[in-house]
């Protein structure tokens, strides 16, 4: 996977470049890298975070293996036929005896999530904030807490001390969600956006969240008229962190575009717009514009450079030669009077 000319990371590239090739007109060809980065993470960001939901392969590959993998051991444990699918030198409770690929691959998998995605093993403190509801700032901080390989074979019978100390398998899309944090693409394209309308429509796109009841009396700013007709038994002076909050996401739309009949100009005009890059049916038009308004200003310029010294001096303007003028005059003989003969 970590192989640039294969593997699934390949696959992860291709498809984000096929959606930004199709909503693009084929313009991302001509992007540098460090843009195409840029709006390749707007593609696989989720939608709370301003992107459209294509999560790397590669990234969601490792956070299912693993929780795939360390259910299977505690599946396994619960089972009388054990020693049929590992041999007898092989202990579950004992991780430095696993010798099989895929149990050499789980523990791989654990150390990659602890040195390179920032998790923590058995940590206490990170359990309860990861589990609790009331606070979604904290809970989406809080580092991701793995239970210890020796424990992963009584996942079904845990004491509350060992609840407590923050042994309890993750959900899988946790452990993916962590993954996606510290994405290493992705943290190196945030860093660098292409422009700052780009970075503000990342920013515009992301979730918003707002307090259920308002507490801002009315007609000062912060006001909401969320409140009244909010079907929420709270406390004016209740705890911060316990309000009830109403969040939105702009992007979880995207999922219902697909069945929309677009036209192939409307969804590049959606599409750029939704990125921040110039809409391609306006950018003719901005073009000639500009030609129009740089050609005025050199004319005016050069006016303005060579006036005239005085209203005397003044050259006047050439006045158009009239039609009676410039037409050539043909002679003709002169008629004969009337009654007048010619002489013999």
């Amino acid at each position: 996977m970590a192989n640039q000319a294969c593997g699934v990371q390949t696959v992860d590239y291709a498809v984000a470049n096929e959606v930004l090739a199709k909503g693009t007109g084929n313009r991302s060809a001509s992007w540098t890298p460090a843009v195409a980065n840029w709006h390749r993470m707007r593609v696989q960001l989720p939608h709370f975070k301003g992107g459209l939901g294509l999560t790397p392969q590669r990234a969601s590959s490792l956070a299912a293996f693993y929780s795939a993998s360390s259910t299977f051991v505690g599946w396994l444990a619960q089972r009388t036929h054990m020693r049929h699918w590992i041999r007898q030198d092989q202990h579950l409770d004992a991780h430095s005896t696993w010798t099989a690929d895929p149990l050499v691959e789980l523990k791989a998998a654990h150390r990659c999530l602890i040195q390179q995605y920032k998790c923590v093993e058995a940590a206490p403190d990170a359990a309860p904030a990861a589990a609790g509801a009331d606070n979604t700032e904290a809970r989406a901080a809080a580092p991701l807490s793995l239970p210890p390989l020796n424990l992963l074979h009584k996942q079904h019978s845990l004491s509350e001390e060992e609840i407590g100390a923050g042994c309890v398998l993750p959900p899988q899309r946790r452990v993916t969600k962590q993954v996606m944090r510290y994405w290493e693409p992705h943290v190196t394209a945030k860093d660098a956006p292409p422009n700052d309308r780009c970075r503000q429509m990342l920013e515009l796109h992301c979730k918003q969240s707002f307090p259920a009841i308002s507490r801002v009396a009315k007609g000062e700013p912060g006001h909401s008229i969320l409140g009244p007709d909010m079907p929420i038994e709270e406390e004016p002076d209740c705890d911060p962190s316990k309000q009830a909050r109403v969040e939105y996401s702009p992007l979880a739309h995207a999922v219902c575009l697909s069945d929309l009949p677009w036209k192939p100009h409307e969804y590049e005009s959606y599409f750029c717009q939704l990125l921040g890059v110039p809409l391609p049916q306006l950018v003719p038009l901005v073009r000639d514009a500009c030609v129009r308004v740089a050609v005025m200003s050199s004319m005016h310029s050069v006016t303005r450079s060579t006036p005239a010294r005085s209203t005397r001096e003044a050259p006047k303007p050439p006045t158009r030669p009239s039609w009676t003028h410039s037409r050539l005059s043909v002679s003709r003989p002169a008629s004969k009077p009337r009654g007048a003969t010619s002489p013999r």
